[in-house]
């Protein structure tokens, strides 16, 4: 997973159990978090550069300051509301500050504030209903706080307001425009598109806000996307693009 903060981009490692960190400004690259991570695997950034990482192993979410020194960690031990089991993604919601953390363990979204205290849940548990997840892999807020999910085995997103109200769902399996085959990264851009990576396709597939797709595109030749998976857009709409099999980052520029 991949997030954008300045000058900085983050970027999860889970072969060196730490968090990759390209200095634009510096023109350096530096990785911090090992010894403290287990398995990361999503990431997120606040308004004020802190860095929230979601350890699927430790079932914790782990808090860095922007130069790498760690701060704290939370969870919940078992049984309680908040309890996270292996957190695959999260989310800053800048209308909301706070966070969402995609539970995949309890097939939920758990929403903390930046101290780590719990809120509280969305979702139903499991299943293929309004609200409910099977396979969910990655979370994103928009400008408007709404949530999206992404779900993996059932082939569409899920939309929620920030309150964890469910608006609609986006897509369906199959592999026409519109449809997906395994839905995996998720972000949103200033005038609220919306952009999946489809790891089965090997494309990013870009919808509007009632899920009609719009355009997708399958990388830069002469190798095209292999396994997209991480997705982010920053606040001057360029397109962060882990292509994983490719091992690299592509990087967009949305045009209006």
């Amino acid at each position: 997973n991949i997030a954008v903060y300045g000058d900085k981009i983050y970027v999860v490692d889970q072969s060196i159990k730490s968090i990759v960190v390209f200095d634009k400004e510096k023109k350096k690259i530096f990785h911090y978090g090992r010894g403290i991570l287990s398995y990361p695997s999503g990431i997120t950034v606040d308004k004020d550069g802190k860095i929230y990482v979601t350890d699927t192993l430790r079932n914790q979410v782990i808090v860095f300051e922007e130069t790498g020194k760690h701060l704290f960690s939370f969870s919940r031990p078992g049984g309680e509301a908040g309890e996270i089991v292996n957190p695959i993604s999260i989310s800053y919601n800048p209308l909301t500050n706070d966070l969402y953390v995609l539970d995949n363990g309890n097939r939920r979204v758990v929403v903390f504030d930046l101290q780590g205290n719990y809120l509280f849940n969305i979702g139903k548990g499991e299943g293929a209903g309004e609200g409910q997840f099977a396979i969910p892999h990655s979370i994103t807020c928009d400008k408007e706080g709404k949530v999206y999910v992404t779900d993996t085995l059932l082939g569409h997103i899920q939309v929620f307001d920030a309150k964890g109200n469910f608006i609609r769902k986006l897509g369906k399996p199959g592999d026409a425009p519109g449809d997906f085959g395994r839905p995996k990264g998720i972000a949103v851009d200033s005038d609220l598109n919306i952009y999946v990576n489809d790891a089965m396709f090997h494309t990013l597939q870009i919808l509007n806000q009632e899920g009609a797709p719009c355009f997708f595109f399958v990388g830069v030749p002469p190798k095209r996307f292999a396994l997209p998976m991480g997705l982010y857009i920053d606040n001057e709409d360029k397109i962060y693009i882990v292509d994983a099999g490719n091992k690299r980052i592509q990087v967009y520029q949305y045009l209006k």
